[in-house]
């Protein structure tokens, strides 16, 4: 009874995937979310108060995931509470409270069974029931719903805990539902490293003898002594119940976050492959070059040459819209304020009747490409980082004025509308580096039609600080962004995974002395990019 009594761990997982409306996922920034349910051992609320800013069950899974590039960001929640059941879950009103509100959810994890055995009258007979009315009531609040059901781990060690094993493999079977088995894990690792490797110790100061006080006084939290280890074992192993406790420490949590996020992986992208086969089955395709090529600071003519040689690359590989980085002419002058004033300012151009805006046109015209181009726009005193989109007659379909300047503001003039602008391939959106991180600068392009999205960027690149941002956007708008930087060209499709990805070097900058030297990594990459039409010969 006394191991009962410390009982907060469900004994099984119940994972919901539901397939979540457009805006409920926007209210979450575009990541799958992941919902933990369960008793004390999902929450973990021993480990939290002694090591609060350690990895917790829900971080060892979302940062599992994350690492895998395949996967779209995840937003991992712990609903867990001590002590409770499924019975109480429903009949306290928290499931209607806690539970049923919840948007956008895409997988719920519910682990339940210890506490149901003790606390549920005639537990072989309610508890499968109770599993089932949970089910019926999550696919009813999450339609679409895949379910998946996950036995204990070894919590008891003994019979009781495959009684309750027992009855979660039946409910899983006649439910046809998968079931994630974490018992077999958690047993081999108990095994490989002894039985108390992944188990905290908790016991009453009182029972310690007092000579031992100053010796564990960090363990010691509200009069009573906990130990996430082994550490106090050689003085207290012989003190009543040091070693009763089956609760998982924060490494017992490791091994059923990473026995949960092996499972939920492939699960996942099982799900986008079926999803993204769907919707691209049949489909047309366009292909999208960019060109990722390092600035050469306020070097105009330099950059038109070094970037209409990668031009013309592209379109002899069959690209139909070429894409160059931001403000490619100018090679991103902004960033530099110690540019005098007047010279900065010289650098933007009218369009359409600026010199290099006219060269760009013709060169589109002659290879018979879409071409968006970043450039410096000047429009009387006014200078916009700016972004046209030229088609296959040399003809300026649109441009587009970068939204979010930050440090921009100095010198230059914000754009003020999200422009979406009709082509063979459908309507494009364009927006410029950091518009990106502004889901309502975005959101405006779905608003206005827009069918896929064009991003010429500079500043953040890369996997840790870039591409998350790239697929939360694709993901909340259901949209392909095509993102092209002088150190990176990424391609993010509707679900938020990364369909291309290349990192070339990590310069932006260089100067002109360095042009064919090893800093100088440039290059054209080709996406096959899904479209509703493609035009005839």
């Amino acid at each position: 009874m006394l191991l009962f009594r410390r009982l907060i761990l469900p004994s099984i997982c119940l994972f919901t995937l539901t397939v979540a409306s457009a805006t409920a996922r926007a209210d979450h920034d575009g990541k799958l979310q992941i919902l933990l349910m369960g008793d004390s051992t999902c929450i973990g609320s021993i480990c939290r108060k002694t090591d609060p800013n350690a990895h917790h069950l829900e971080d060892v899974i979302r940062d599992l995931l994350k690492a895998d590039n395949d996967i779209p960001a995840t937003n991992v929640i712990n609903q867990g509470r001590d002590g409770e059941f499924v019975h109480g879950l429903l009949t306290s009103g928290r499931y209607d409270r806690d539970i049923k509100p919840l948007p956008g959810l895409d997988y719920v994890l519910i682990r339940y069974g210890l506490n149901d055995r003790g606390k549920r009258k005639d537990f072989a007979k309610n508890f499968p029931n109770d599993l089932r009315e949970l089910m019926a009531r999550l696919r009813q609040d999450h339609p679409g719903a895949e379910l998946i059901l996950m036995p204990t781990f070894p919590y008891f060690r003994d019979q009781r805990d495959e009684d309750i094993n027992t009855i979660v493999r039946a409910v899983a079977e006649s439910e046809n539902v998968p079931l994630l088995d974490v018992h077999e894990r958690f047993a081999a690792e108990l095994k490989a490293a002894g039985p108390q490797a992944l188990t905290y110790r908790r016991v009453p100061l009182k029972n310690v003898p007092e000579r031992f006080h100053l010796l564990i006084r960090p363990a010691i939290y509200d009069q009573q002594v906990i130990a996430m280890g082994n550490r106090y074992d050689a003085h207290l192993k012989d003190v009543p119940g040091w070693f009763s406790d089956r609760h998982p420490n924060l490494a017992g949590y490791h091994v059923i976050g990473d026995e949960t996020a092996k499972f939920l992986a492939p699960l996942i992208k099982k799900r986008l492959a079926e999803k993204n086969a769907a919707s691209t089955s049949d489909q047309p395709t366009v292909r999208v070059a960019g060109i990722v090529l390092k600035w050469i600071r306020t070097e105009k003519e330099t950059n038109y040459q070094r970037a209409e040689a990668l031009i013309r690359e592209a379109a002899a590989g069959g690209a139909k819209i070429v894409v160059t980085t931001e403000s490619f002419l100018d090679g991103y002058a902004i960033a530099d304020k110690s540019i005098p004033l007047p010279r900065y300012r010289a650098l933007g151009e009218p369009i359409p009747d600026g010199e290099y805006f006219k060269k760009l046109a013709a060169l589109a015209d002659e290879l018979d490409i879409h071409l968006v181009a970043g450039m410096m726009e000047a429009d009387g005193d006014k200078r916009y980082n700016t972004a046209v989109f030229i088609n296959p007659e040399g003809e300026l379909v649109g441009k587009y004025r970068k939204q979010k300047l930050q440090h921009e503001l100095v010198r230059n003039t914000p754009g003020d509308r999200s422009l979406v602008f009709d082509s063979p391939f459908g309507k494009t959106g364009l927006m410029i580096c950091a518009d990106r991180t502004e889901q309502s600068i975005v959101g405006r392009f779905n608003e206005n039609g827009a069918e896929f999205l064009i991003c010429p960027s500079g500043g953040m690149f890369g996997p840790r600080r870039n591409d998350p941002i790239v697929q939360s956007r694709s993901r909340q708008n259901g949209k392909y962004i095509v993102f092209v930087h002088p150190a990176e060209f990424l391609v993010t499709a509707p679900d938020g995974t990364i369909k291309s990805r290349t990192i070339l070097g990590d310069r932006l900058l260089i100067p002109k002395e360095e042009i064919d030297g090893p800093l100088d990594q440039n290059r054209v990459f080709y996406f096959e990019l899904p479209v509703s039409a493609v035009p005839g010969p």
